[in-house]
């Protein structure tokens, strides 16, 4: 992604778009013909911008003819090859209900399953069902969907569970890539699960519900068409009553935890965050905390990746309020803070601080003067400050330089010129600029390029006299 993308974007975009590109790429399709399709929240969220990246990274990699299709609630890219069909739409919302299921059956039965693997191939076993009945048009409606998730709660329940001592739940919330995908949460699932601990995550149906709702409250909000406002209530009645059933059904084999209602939600984060702070996964993510914790599970890991601001402000900047109301409720940054002090007040203790510094005596054989490295960034008081606090005098401060080059390094980056004038060698581009080439300020700064062709980097050099 980061070839394509630049990194001051959404780790989501970057990832996301380096996985779309790559699978392109990977030779396990025909380029000639495939399309990409790619969602946009359009709002004030910058995954509004992902379909404008894509494209241009396409363009980049040489793929500029691969059609690229938006998926969105806002008419922001219309796409004369594909359209969203009523047939489509419906087939798609009772395709989420299905899979919501699955998970939320699947998460419960994982942890405590006596033969290992048996949850994951029963999930596997009704996918194939499922995709079947849809291919002749059946299991699509309230009453088939109704009938076909009580065979599949029934079916789980078959499972063979040793639930003689409940596992720790932890709840899994954030932005929706971050907190469904494997690939962007490093796995996260699998390592609670490997840890003993119970996943719980909510389901995507409370997500498209949010986006719906988004739209219905922006009517009074901030004014509108009204019939606008009444097709997403009718967009919103319509999944609702589809979580309805399969809550409904959950509920009535009383073995499993259902999740709650979507207006459950709603009233759940009242006093928190209004109906208005929307980008994101904005209150929703608050809401979804708040249902964990009345749901009993108190561990929860809020998975918002670097950049992503709103989701900053109703993740982490709500748990001093949820914390307040929810004493039990402990951040893992509470934990963190206090493990840190914890060994602070230890490590005072004086026998303990006699014993650790024992093991901590300053070598004789440290150098007197060591050299440090131009691209450890010491050249500033604070790093002088600590390395002469543990008896090291650093040259590189009065003189900084980076390996035999007169020149200190300032920059690596994925970001290439000569890639961005249609010269990279590794495609074939152009023709050859003598070198070395430079960068020139108006003010007579000079700064000289030098490029690693098999790393794909391009490093920025200082002149002699910066």
């Amino acid at each position: 992604g980061l070839k394509y993308v630049h990194n001051d974007m959404s780790y989501p975009a970057i990832l996301s778009i380096g996985q779309l590109v790559e699978a392109v790429e990977s030779g396990r399709y025909d380029k000639h013909k495939v399309a990409l399709m790619i969602t946009q929240s359009g709002g004030g969220c910058r995954a509004s911008n992902y379909l404008y990246l894509l494209r241009k990274a396409l363009q980049r990699a040489g793929l500029e003819y691969v059609p690229v299709i938006s998926l969105n609630l806002s008419s922001l890219d219309k796409q004369p090859g594909f359209k969203v069909t009523l047939r489509l739409a419906l087939r798609s919302v009772f395709a989420m209900m299905y899979g919501d299921l699955l998970v939320n059956l699947g998460n419960q039965c994982r942890p405590y399953e006596v033969h290992a693997g048996e949850t994951d191939k029963l999930i596997s076993a009704w996918m194939e069902k499922i995709i079947d009945l849809f291919s002749k048009g059946k299991g699509i409606w309230f009453e088939p969907m109704r009938k076909l998730m009580k065979e599949i709660i029934a079916d789980f329940r078959k499972i063979e569970c040793d639930r003689s001592r409940e596992k720790p739940r932890v709840g899994v919330v954030g932005e929706i890539y971050v907190k469904y995908s494997p690939f962007g949460n490093n796995n996260l699932e699998a390592f609670l699960l490997k840890e003993g601990a119970e996943v719980v995550v909510p389901g995507v149906t409370d997500f498209l519900l949010f986006k719906g709702n988004n739209r219905y409250v922006d009517v009074d909000l901030y004014g509108g068409s009204r019939i606008k406002k009444a097709a997403m209530w009718c967009y919103q009645w319509f999944i609702c009553r589809c979580q309805d059933i399969m809550i409904e059904e959950i509920e009535a084999d009383g073995f499993f935890r259902a999740p709650c209602h979507f207006a459950d939600l709603e009233e759940l984060v009242k006093g928190y965050l209004g109906c208005g702070n929307k980008m994101g996964e904005g209150w929703l993510l608050t809401a979804e905390m708040l249902e964990l914790i009345h749901s009993g599970t108190n561990n929860i890991v809020c998975t918002q990746p670097f950049g992503c601001l709103p989701n900053h402000v109703a993740g982490k900047g709500m748990m001093r309020k949820i914390k307040d109301d929810y004493p039990y409720f402990i951040p893992s940054s509470v934990l963190s803070d206090a493990r840190r002090k914890l060994v602070d007040v230890i490590l005072d203790v004086p026998t303990v601080r006699d014993e650790v510094g024992k093991h901590n005596t300053t070598s004789t054989n440290i150098p007197k003067t060591y050299t440090i490295p131009y691209l450890h960034n010491a050249a500033n008081k604070k790093s002088r400050e600590y390395y002469e606090k543990n008896g090291i005098k650093a040259d590189c401060f009065e003189n900084p330089v980076h390996g035999n080059n007169e020149r200190p390094l300032l920059m690596q980056c994925r970001y290439c010129l000569r890639d961005a004038m249609g010269l990279c060698l590794k495609k074939g581009g152009g023709k050859l600029l003598p070198e070395p080439l430079k960068l020139s300020l108006n003010d007579g700064k000079c700064f000289e390029l030098a490029f690693n062709c098999n790393k794909c980097e391009m490093h920025v050099y200082a002149d002699k006299g910066l």
